[in-house]
């Protein structure tokens, strides 16, 4: 569950709904989020996971991380996309200059489920995305809430990304998140995290990087900190 959440929303994810009025930070180049964010069945992006020290050198590959497409279809509602990344499955669709993901996606199986809740994870024309997420459902015999809130905006300035030889200008997104997990009916036990990082997204590809560092705090383990960085390396997007 962790891993999931930590990807949609550092990655991606992600990770709205209020919205800060004042100058766009949209690229003049910009006009929908598919520029960003293409969405087809049968695209697909591996990236490298590496566990990095604080200025996010690599210390070593955990693995190797494959998000692709699998179907289009109908899920709450909302005609969306389903993505498969390694044992996890998500929902996800754009709309104009947004990106939707839908929360039940966090809950291992459980996506037959009615909870949850579609949030916006990215905007490319708001200066700040304010996620908030409250919902409980069943995992394994047991109930669980899980209750986040966090900000995604948009970069002030813009980064640069190489693939296959190629420089690319990446358009950024600066991401945090403080997440409490807790099982009802049972003693406190909550575990807490709080994850900062930036997602950078190329036109045409997609997100290429994503770079982050997680406070975890629970009962049994006290507080840890860990870095961690995503980086494309092969993409297949039609």
């Amino acid at each position: 569950m962790k891993k999931t959440l930590y990807t949609l929303l550092l990655v991606a994810i992600s990770m709205a709904i209020l919205a800060s009025c004042s100058e766009s930070t949209t690229p003049t180049t910009t006009t929908y989020m598919t520029d960003y964010y293409p969405m087809q069945v049968g695209n697909y992006w591996k990236y490298n996971v590496d566990s990095t020290d604080s200025q996010y050198n690599t210390i070593r590959t955990k693995n190797i991380s494959i998000t692709k497409i699998n179907q289009m279809m109908t899920y709450m509602n909302k005609s969306c996309y389903q993505f498969f990344e390694n044992s996890d499955t998500t929902y996800q669709y754009v709309s104009g200059n947004s990106a939707y993901t839908f929360t039940a996606g966090f809950s291992f199986d459980d996506e037959k489920s009615n909870a949850g809740q579609w949030i916006e994870i990215y905007n490319l024309s708001k200066q700040v995305t304010v996620v908030n997420i409250d919902t409980t459902f069943d995992v394994m015999g047991f109930s669980m809430q899980i209750k986040a809130t966090g900000t995604s905006k948009p970069s002030t300035t813009k980064g640069s990304f190489i693939y296959k030889g190629v420089t690319y200008e990446t358009f950024d997104f600066d991401l945090t998140m403080d997440m409490s997990m807790q099982v009802v009916g049972m003693p406190e036990t909550k575990t807490t995290s709080a994850m900062t990082g930036k997602n950078s997204m190329v036109k045409g590809i997609g997100l290429v990087k994503v770079i982050g560092k997680t406070v975890e705090t629970n009962p049994e383990n006290g507080t840890t900190t860990s870095y961690e960085k995503q980086t494309l390396t092969e993409t297949n997007v039609k």
